[in-house]
């Protein structure tokens, strides 16, 4: 099973994926509210940035893969070729593995479809399967977003990047990326597994801070010390 995604790293410091935006690398003053508790509406930041897009299971990682500004569905296509040819001599000829992209505007494409479709033939989910589709604003419950992107986030700025550059700021991407262990994926994927069970007790509603209908510790929460705004 490899779950897949894309993120706007910008030299700020700030990373938006679909639905979700990391803002902030510490627990926030108790006058605030809570994140994950709150949906925001979507702010778009003025910033430089660049488009990053990986696939991992709980084994190993594909990428980084770099898009310079907006993701569009043909640079889309384009990773996707790049991720299939690097794939295939990781799989052998009977096995099937699942890909798995969310709902973003850029994944829903035909020419997407048809690739993925004649790549993983009844063995992908999101927008276009007749597999199976990614639920609607569920960020929370893919491991690029809740691990991934997070993780890579407190690698790259723990000191600051001078606005603009954005070479460097691709540079400690690749670097932070080659810190992932296995340990990390493996705990990224069990902890997928506890959210689908949560989902089931939160009534669909977001997972991260509500469990079984109480407000979790966020000290206990696998976030890598990050803090994310769920936003529609």
């Amino acid at each position: 099973m490899w779950f897949t995604g894309e993120a706007k790293f910008y030299t700020s410091g700030r990373v938006e994926c679909n639905n979700l935006v990391y803002t902030s690398n510490h627990k926030h003053d108790e006058s605030f509210s809570l994140p994950h508790k709150v949906i925001k509406k979507y702010e778009p930041s003025t910033d430089p940035y660049v488009t990053v897009w990986a696939a991992m299971n709980e084994e190993i990682y594909i990428g980084p893969y770099f898009v310079d500004g907006e993701m569009t569905s043909e640079a889309y296509k384009q990773i996707l070729e790049k991720f299939v040819h690097q794939l295939r001599p990781l799989t052998s000829s009977i096995d099937h593995p699942i890909f798995i992209h969310e709902d973003s505007k850029v994944h829903a494409n035909t020419d997407v479809a048809i690739f993925l479709e004649k790549e993983f033939p009844h063995h992908w989910i999101g927008s276009g399967s007749t597999y199976a589709k990614w639920p609607h604003h569920s960020s929370d419950l893919s491991p690029i977003n809740f691990f991934l992107w997070g993780y890579i986030k407190s690698r790259v700025h723990k000191v600051p990047i001078n606005s603009g550059n954005l070479e460097e700021l691709k540079h400690r991407i690749h670097i932070a990326f080659k810190n992932i262990t296995r340990d990390l994926l493996e705990e990224g994927v069990e902890e997928y597994k506890t959210r689908l069970e949560r989902v089931k007790h939160t009534h669909g509603n977001l997972v991260d801070a509500t469990v079984y209908g109480e407000v979790v510790d966020y000290d206990q929460l696998r976030t890598w010390g990050l803090y994310a705004w769920p936003y529609l």
